[in-house]
C-alpha cells in the first residue's frame, strides 16, 4: 500500500481519476495551497512528514521546481518517496534530467490522457523498459494510435494521437448540445470512426514508446 499525495485542482479531471486509488487501499493526501507558496521545501517537507510514497502532479510544478531551484536538503529523508508521475502537459526531456540529478532513487515518468476520458490513456508500466520521455505502455482496455491527415496509422513520424476503439469512460457529449452535433464536429469529423485527441505524438519505431508533442 501507498501514501499519495496529488497536486491537482479540485475542479480538473485529473483529479477525480486519483480518488479512485482509495478502492486499491491507497491513502491519498489532500492539502490546501500550493506546493511551493509557504516555503521552497514545502512539498519534500510534505514527503517526509506524511511519509509520501507517489507523488502526481502537473508538468508545470516540475517546471517551476527547477526554474526556482526548489529542491530537497540535507535534512530531508525522502526514503519513502519512490515514485513521481507528471502530466497534465507536455513533460520536457529536462525535466527527466532533474528530477534524475535531484531524486536519482526515485522513478520519475509522464503519463497522458485526457479530461474527454476521464482517465490516462498511456501511462508507465515498471515491468517494461523505459526510456527518457517516453510513456511506454496503453492502459487497459484503451487503444491509442498516431495518425497523419487521412487517419492512418504512423510510426516514427509525427502525427495526432487518437482513439481507434470506444473506451468505457469517454464522455458520451457536451453540455447544452443536445443533439450531439457540436460533439461530433469537434472530436469525430476529422478521422472516420476515431477520437481525434488534439495532441500531436510520435511512436518511436525501436522502444515503442509514445512521445508526447504539443496540442494541435
Amino acid at each position: 500500500m501507498g501514501m499519495i499525495i496529488d497536486l491537482l485542482q479540485v475542479g480538473w479531471a485529473s483529479w477525480s481519476i486519483y480518488t479512485t486509488l482509495h478502492f486499491l487501499g491507497e491513502t491519498v493526501v489532500l492539502f490546501d495551497g500550493n506546493p511551493y507558496y509557504l516555503t521552497p521545501t514545502y512539498i519534500w517537507d510534505l514527503v517526509d512528514k506524511h511519509k509520501i510514497s507517489h507523488i502526481l502532479f502537473p508538468a508545470s510544478v516540475v517546471d517551476e521546481l527547477e526554474k526556482r531551484k526548489y529542491v530537497p536538503t540535507e535534512t530531508h529523508d525522502l526514503s519513502t518517496l519512490k515514485y513521481l508521475m507528471a502530466g497534465g502537459s507536455v513533460v520536457k526531456r529536462g525535466s527527466f534530467d532533474f528530477m534524475n540529478k535531484i531524486l536519482p532513487h526515485v522513478l520519475f515518468t509522464g503519463a497522458y490522457g485526457c479530461t474527454e476520458v476521464m482517465g490516462c490513456c498511456l501511462i508507465t508500466e515498471i515491468s517494461m523498459p523505459l526510456y527518457k520521455a517516453e510513456i511506454n505502455a496503453q492502459c487497459v482496455g484503451t487503444a491509442v494510435d498516431i495518425v497523419d491527415d487521412e487517419g492512418n496509422p504512423v510510426v516514427g513520424e509525427v502525427g495526432e494521437v487518437a482513439l481507434s476503439k470506444p473506451i468505457p469512460g469517454l464522455a458520451l457529449g457536451l453540455w447544452g448540445d443536445v443533439d450531439g452535433s457540436a460533439f461530433r464536429e469537434k472530436y469525430f469529423s476529422k478521422y472516420q470512426g476515431m477520437f481525434a485527441m488534439g495532441d500531436y505524438g510520435i511512436l518511436n519505431p525501436l522502444t515503442k514508446g509514445w512521445i508526447i508533442l504539443c496540442r494541435r
